[in-house]
């Protein structure tokens, strides 16, 4: 991944998992790859996006829930008890204190 690359995906408030998607694809369709080398680079991204896909949601479903704002927007936000006890940290502070022990 080129620093470019990378400063676009981190450094981008408004860029999305699909926008990722869509960058790494542009990345293959615009390399100086022969037509060959492209479709095979596709399709060996196709099958590792997928499999990404299937982890993100094994990994973090039921750890989000969603609400509806005043303007009708469904927002989504990670439920952080739910979080603390899946991933054992509940009774956990941080060495700098800067996170507070939490009970779950």
């Amino acid at each position: 991944m080129s620093h470019e690359f990378y400063q676009i995906m981190v450094g981008a408030p408004t860029i999305s998992v699909h926008s990722w998607k869509q960058l790494a694809l542009w990345s293959i369709e615009y390399s100086c790859l022969d037509e060959k080398e492209k479709k095979k680079a596709k399709a060996y991204f196709m099958r590792a996006w997928d499999e990404f896909c299937r982890y993100v949601v094994s990994e973090f479903d039921g750890l989000f829930e969603s609400w509806v704002n005043e303007d009708g927007v469904e927002v989504w936000e990670i439920n952080e008890s739910k979080t603390r006890r899946r991933y054992g940290l509940c009774d956990v502070e941080s060495e700098d204190h800067s996170i507070p022990t939490t009970r779950c």
